[in-house]
């Protein structure tokens, strides 16, 4: 019993950590962040150093994982499109894998 609240322990601190620093962060990072913590928690395959993010995830919820408008989140994109940390094809993003 120990070793399991001890465990679960850890990862409820790992988890709240991982809240507290993504607000330490510029947009643009935060951005980037909440998608590869999400993907490395879904546990998606990597693809050529990217992972492909889920179809649930549309835009309004990445511009809310990174608490900008939906407006800034298109700014955003293209930057993060232009520094090839994100990848479009056929309508789908790609983000590329944490290190």
């Amino acid at each position: 019993y120990m070793e399991w609240l001890l465990e679960e322990t850890l990862i409820n601190n790992k988890n709240l950590y991982n809240e507290l620093i993504k607000y330490d962060l510029s947009a643009e990072e935060r951005i980037v962040y909440a998608l590869q913590y999400l993907c490395d928690k879904l546990e998606i395959e990597s693809e050529n150093g990217y992972q492909q993010i889920p179809k649930y995830i549309n835009k309004i919820k990445m511009a809310k994982y990174g608490k900008i408008s939906r407006k800034q989140l298109n700014e955003k994109i293209i930057l993060l499109l232009d520094k090839e940390v994100l990848k479009e094809k056929k309508g789908r993003f790609y983000i590329k894998k944490s290190a």
